[in-house]
C-alpha cells in the first residue's frame, strides 16, 4: 500500500497550528503494512489543493489521505479542490446531509451550539464530489469522504484531530484492511554507539542478509548522548506477525554480534 498524505491549512504553513495528524496517521498506516510515499502540505487555495492531488496520483499512490478543509467557512475548499482534480461536480449528498443534521442536533442538545438549524454554511459540508461516499463523524459536524478513482482510494478527513482520529478508527481502517492485508512487526532497540557513521556498513549488511527488513538508526544530537535507537520493521503478505517478529529478533542478534566485533571502533 503506497500512501500519499495531503495536509491542508494556512495555519499549518504559517506556524500557528502544529500538524500532529500526519504523524498519528503514519504510525497507524505503517502498522497495516503501508509505506508512506509522500506528504504534501498546501495552503487553503484551490489550485494548490487540486495540483497536490494530481501529483500524489501521478506518483503512484494507492491511497491518498487528505486532512483539513471540510468545514463550513469560506476557506474550507478541500472538496472543491478534489472535485476539480477529478473533473467532477459537487452535489448535495443525502447521507452526508443526514450526518450533518444529526450532529448539529446532538451539539444543540449538549448546549454546544445555539440552534440545530441547517444553515447554508452547515449544508455546505454535505456537498460532496460526484460518486463520493460520506463517512460518519460522531465527534464534529463535517462528514469524512471516500472517493474511489481509477483504483485509487482518496479519503478526506477533518483537520480537527479528535474528528480525524474518530473517523479513521470507525471507518477508514476497516476499509483499508478489506483491500490491503499485510502483517507488520517492528522493534526499537537502544545501543551504546558514539558515531553513527561507523555502524552504517553494519546496517547495510543486515538489510542485505534479511530482504525486505528496514533498519533505521535514530541518533541523538552530537554530544548529548552515546545511546542510539535502532528501528527494525518488516511487513509481509505471506507471513504472520509472529513470524515477522522472529525474523526481526534474528536480525537483532546478528546486529549485536556485529556491534561487539566492531568494538572499540564504534
Amino acid at each position: 500500500m503506497q500512501v500519499g498524505m495531503l495536509i491542508i491549512g494556512n495555519e499549518i504553513l504559517d506556524g500557528i497550528t502544529l500538524d500532529t495528524n500526519s504523524n498519528w496517521l503514519a504510525r497507524r498506516l505503517v502498522k497495516l503494512g503501508a509505506q508512506i510515499k509522500m506528504r504534501i502540505t498546501t495552503r487553503d487555495e484551490l489550485n494548490a489543493i487540486s495540483g497536490a492531488i494530481f501529483r500524489l496520483m501521478s506518483e503512484g499512490c494507492d491511497v491518498i489521505i487528505v486532512s483539513g478543509g471540510l468545514g463550513p467557512t469560506h476557506d474550507d475548499i478541500t472538496l472543491q479542490g478534489l472535485a476539480e482534480a477529478l473533473n467532477v461536480e459537487l452535489e448535495l449528498d443525502t447521507k452526508a446531509l443526514a450526518i450533518v443534521e444529526r450532529q448539529y442536533q446532538w451539539l444543540y442538545e449538549k448546549g454546544l451550539v445555539d440552534t440545530p438549524t441547517i444553515t447554508k454554511p452547515r449544508e455546505k459540508m454535505a456537498h460532496l464530489p460526484e460518486n463520493a461516499i460520506a463517512l460518519d463523524n460522531r465527534v464534529g459536524g463535517a462528514p469524512g469522504v471516500l472517493i474511489e478513482h481509477n483504483d485509487i482510494q482518496i479519503f478526506a478527513l477533518p483537520g480537527v484531530p479528535s474528528e480525524l482520529k474518530s473517523i479513521y478508527e470507525m471507518e477508514v481502517e476497516s476499509l483499508l484492511l478489506k483491500r490491503y492485508s499485510r502483517a507488520y512487526s517492528e522493534v526499537v532497540i537502544e545501543r551504546e554507539v558514539k558515531d553513527e557513521s561507523m555502524i552504517a556498513p553494519l546496517i547495510d549488511r543486515i538489510m542485505t542478509d534479511f530482504p525486505n527488513l528496514w533498519v533505521k538508526s535514530l541518533p541523538p544530537a552530537y554530544g548529548t548522548s552515546n545511546i542510539i535507537r535502532f528501528w527494525f520493521s518488516l511487513s509481509s503478505e505471506k507471513d504472520d506477525k509472529d513470524t515477522l517478529h522472529g525474523i526481526i529478533n534474528q536480525a537483532i542478534e546478528i546486529f549485536d554480534r556485529l556491534l561487539k566485533a566492531a568494538e572499540p571502533n564504534i
